[in-house]
């Protein structure tokens, strides 16, 4: 389980509590895997995650085919939308980036008992 419950910067904000993305004040429908992808990636914002440590850290599977991330990553790029896709970085070779744009707030559960 992450350790926030909102996060969001100048183009993205997720809530895990309410599963829902807003892109530019629009909200997007995301699938379960590609929620989880999204949570995982900005979770360790700015940390590079190879496709089987990403598919592990997101889905718990034990078995990844090399395409399904490529596939993944590649709808999730499409639904967050034309130039802001690039928020989300292939390091070649290694894996996938998320990359904040602006300043990145979190809110964690403590602050939402307050």
């Amino acid at each position: 389980m992450a350790p926030w419950i909102k996060y969001k910067d100048e183009v993205l904000e997720i809530d895990l509590a309410r599963h829902t993305v807003i892109i530019n004040g629009r909200i997007v429908q995301l699938l379960p895997t590609e929620f989880r992808l999204l949570q995982t990636l900005v979770t360790n914002l700015g940390l590079v995650l190879s496709k089987t440590r990403l598919l592990d850290l997101a889905s718990h599977r034990d078995h990844v085919l090399d395409n399904t991330m490529r596939i993944y990553i590649s709808r999730l790029r499409r639904k967050l939308g034309g130039n802001r896709a690039s928020i989300i970085k292939t390091i070649r070779g290694f894996g996938y980036r998320y990359n904040a744009t602006g300043k990145p707030i979190w809110w964690h559960d403590l602050e939402r008992r307050l």
